[in-house]
């Protein structure tokens, strides 16, 4: 719990999305437990660099 990490999600359509620093709306995102409809994680978009 409220570990800090940095990870790679693959999705089977193009996610549409800017970087955090240019926009913090589309740039974050919530992930949710489809089961339960419970927040499992959140985090930030970040430039490939």
């Amino acid at each position: 719990m409220n570990d800090i990490a940095r990870v790679s999600i693959r999705t089977p359509k193009p996610l549409f999305v800017d970087s955090y620093n240019r926009n913090r709306h589309t740039g974050s995102i919530i992930l949710i437990d489809e089961q339960t409809n419970e927040t499992i994680g959140a985090g930030m978009i970040l430039n490939k660099s």
